[in-house]
């Protein structure tokens, strides 16, 4: 897919599998949109790069409040910045 490989874990592919219901391309196609929208050689986000990234999914929703609290849920390793796995 593009320039960007993934680097996700077997066993990342599965648990995103079993939450989502997502098979492998999908994933793939969902974290290549997710990395464009990080900085250039970056893997993360962060808040406001991933709250401008919620909304672009939801443009019909104001989904400030609620992209910043599943930002804070996802920030699994507290450093300010969510990888696609987390």
């Amino acid at each position: 897919m593009g320039s960007l490989h993934s680097r996700l874990a077997d066993n990342v592919y599965e648990s995103i599998g079993k939450y989502t219901e997502l098979k492998r391309d999908d994933i793939n196609a969902w974290e290549e949109r997710f990395l464009q929208q990080c900085d250039l050689g970056s893997r993360t986000m962060n808040k406001e790069q991933f709250c401008k990234f919620y909304q672009d999914l939801r443009p019909s929703e104001n989904v400030k409040r609620l992209s910043e609290n599943v930002f804070r849920a996802f920030d699994l390793d507290g450093d300010h910045g969510i990888s696609f796995s987390e």
